[in-house]
């Protein structure tokens, strides 16, 4: 299980790569839904 969700507006992708990469680097386990997420998903 990831420790952070993020959800975001595509237009901040290039935002939310950063942030993600950033967060990587500290040892937090991110979860980003970089396709569309299915309506029918857990």
């Amino acid at each position: 299980m990831s420790d952070i969700f993020i959800s975001y507006s595509r237009r901040d992708i290039d935002f939310v790569r950063h942030l993600f990469d950033q967060l990587q680097e500290r040892d937090h386990e991110s979860w980003v839904d970089w396709q569309d997420i299915l309506p029918t998903a857990d």
